[in-house]
């Protein structure tokens, strides 16, 4: 599939301020035949990892020396050192806490990069302690890939599926530019195909999920739509680059995590495309 050159952001201004009733969209139905799900579907999906803060998306990374850490798009946690937010995390509508986020512990996990990470806290972590740290990449995506998109875009959590698409030469990864940030991501696109999910407004620093050989795995983090491309396309940062950094983000990471493969950034050097405008979830 051919994707738009550099124009194609000039509508996602316009997504911050479009209501809507759902998060992430899903036509027709899914592998599971559900149109859309507001409870966990089965197969691990990530359901219990995504929460909201700051009116957006963010997803629970885990334990980290004590801590509990969440990652979600940089603009959307930029504002957090700034004053009094909470996050949300919970399976179900039933069974969602709130949780403090800990003054000034927001930080961008690396300059440039639309990813960042914050400290979460309460006086009862039960929740958090019944959920193991996710695994943290994909290392091989392919379009058969089978990811589930969750996030909380119209203040509902919602999800569904889709796969990686490849561009016109084959490739499943870019770079690109926008607003100040750089980075390698990937896309998936709605061919209003039975199963396929996209992102909407407030969907940002949602998860891309993916059922791997050794378990649950936080494939990407979506950062933004492009709502003029036929089919609509949605943009997410791939967490596999990104590993190493951002582990480096929260406090003393258990030694044996930073051991990570010196591959992550090789067949991502080209870039294809530059971005004019600030991502629109």
């Amino acid at each position: 599939m051919h994707k738009p050159s550099a124009f194609f952001l000039n509508a996602l201004l316009a997504l911050f301020t479009i209501p809507s009733a759902l998060a992430v969209t899903v036509f027709t139905t899914n592998p599971a035949g559900q149109s859309a799900y507001e409870t966990a579907p089965p197969n691990g999906t990530g359901f219990s990892y995504t929460g909201t803060v700051n009116s957006s998306s963010g997803v629970y990374l885990g334990n980290y020396s004590g801590s509990y850490y969440v990652l979600t798009a940089d603009h959307v946690g930029s504002p957090l050192n700034s004053g009094s937010f909470t996050f949300t995390l919970g399976s179900t509508p039933s069974n969602q806490i709130q949780y403090n986020v800990v003054a000034g512990s927001y930080r961008q996990v690396q300059s440039g990069l639309d990813l960042g990470v914050f400290a979460i806290t309460s006086s009862n972590t039960t929740q958090l302690d019944a959920l193991t740290n996710l695994v943290l990449g994909t290392p091989m995506l392919t379009t058969a890939t089978n990811l589930n998109l969750i996030g909380y875009g119209g203040g509902t959590k919602r999800g569904g599926f889709n796969t990686p698409e490849s561009d016109q030469n084959g490739e499943l990864y870019e770079n690109v530019s926008y607003d100040g940030y750089n980075e390698v991501v990937f896309t998936t696109d709605f061919d209003s195909l039975e199963g396929q999910a996209q992102a909407i407004p407030n969907d940002s620093g949602g998860g891309v999920f993916n059922l791997g050989p050794g378990g649950l795995e936080l494939t990407g983090i979506m950062v933004a739509v492009d709502n003029l491309a036929n089919p609509t396309i949605t943009y997410s940062v791939d967490v596999n680059t990104y590993r190493t950094q951002i582990l480096q983000a929260v406090p003393e990471p258990a030694s044996g995590l930073l051991v990570v493969s010196g591959l992550l950034f090789l067949g991502f050097t080209s870039v294809r495309r530059l971005l004019q405008r600030r991502p629109g979830l």
